[in-house]
């Protein structure tokens, strides 16, 4: 996601100008993470704590007034405007971008190379900060230190390939190759993964994993990128009639579908027949929702 938002970045910027974009980031990005840390999460925390706590008492004893701001799934969107005003930033430092050709898209050696340079460094940054550890950054940004080298990586890579066009312009071959790679390293996950396997003292399934990741994810970028592009290059009117409302669904999606689980737990199913009527649900909720919403005066500008 990170790649795929920082690749539309430079368009964007370069149709609005620094502050053009910057409000725009703001009003898309900020104020969002605005009305759910002080606002909705509040409340919807306090309506989900056991005991009958007063709601100024809970805000005051175990919430914002004790410096507690929650984003919950919205760390994506608060690190998202950082990326984003350190980007304006250096194009402010940069100057006018130069009228010349962005670079080529990369060949099989440069991938394999990245791929590999990302698991290491993964590996070192994960021996000092655990996948799944999360901290807050400067006290208010959340942050799982183990996926900041993909998140940052990728996200610079994105600005690169928008210079260079490589979702138009990788071969479709190169896609197709590394789709296959990825679903290889992918299958030879099971058996490892497995408890009862047996690995070296010093392999552990978390080193693995970590330089694993990155190979899987690299490789499922370029397959799904060579995919849509040959199949789903051109959304249809159904398509294009739900796209306006993805984002509202990103933002709203994971509180209604933990409801949703949760009136499924009285339900004697297997998981998988759970998830997909969890999955159903939240998306037919969450799409008429959201488009109710944008309907609301100012809402479509954020939505």
């Amino acid at each position: 996601f990170f790649f795929i938002a920082a690749y539309f970045l430079e368009g964007s910027y370069d149709r609005k100008g620094a502050w053009g974009f910057l409000k725009g980031r703001l009003i898309r990005l900020g104020l969002p993470l605005v009305f759910f840390a002080l606002i909705f999460l509040p409340v919807y925390n306090w309506l989900s704590a056991p005991g009958d706590t007063p709601f100024l008492t809970y805000v005051a004893r175990d919430s914002i007034g004790v410096g507690r701001f929650d984003f919950d799934h919205l760390w994506f969107v608060a690190h998202l405007l950082i990326y984003s005003g350190f980007y304006v930033l250096w194009r402010t430092v940069a100057g006018p971008r130069r009228d010349r050709p962005g670079p080529r898209p990369p060949g099989h050696l440069a991938i394999l190379g990245y791929a590999v340079a990302l698991g290491l460094v993964t590996l070192a940054v994960r021996s000092v900060f655990p996948q799944d550890r999360w901290v807050m950054v400067l006290g208010l940004v959340p942050a799982e230190i183990g996926h900041l080298p993909q998140y940052l990586s990728l996200f610079l890579i994105g600005v690169l390939a928008a210079r260079g066009r490589w979702f138009t312009e990788i071969p479709r071959r190169t896609c197709t190759i590394w789709f296959w790679i990825g679903m290889g390293m992918f299958a030879l996950a099971v058996p490892v993964g497995n408890p009862d396997a047996t690995l070296p003292s010093w392999l552990t399934i978390e080193r693995v994993w970590a330089v694993h990741e990155g190979f899987v994810g690299i490789a499922m970028i370029l397959g799904v990128t060579g995919l849509f592009r040959a199949r789903l290059g051109t959304p249809g009117p159904w398509l294009a009639r739900l796209a306006p409302q993805v984002y509202g669904v990103y933002l709203v999606h994971f509180y209604i579908i933990i409801e949703v689980q949760r009136v499924l737990l009285a339900w004697d199913g297997a998981a998988l027949a759970k998830f997909a009527v969890a999955t159903v649900v939240t998306l037919l909720i969450s799409f008429p929702l959201v488009a109710a919403l944008r309907r609301l005066p100012g809402v479509a500008k954020v939505l």
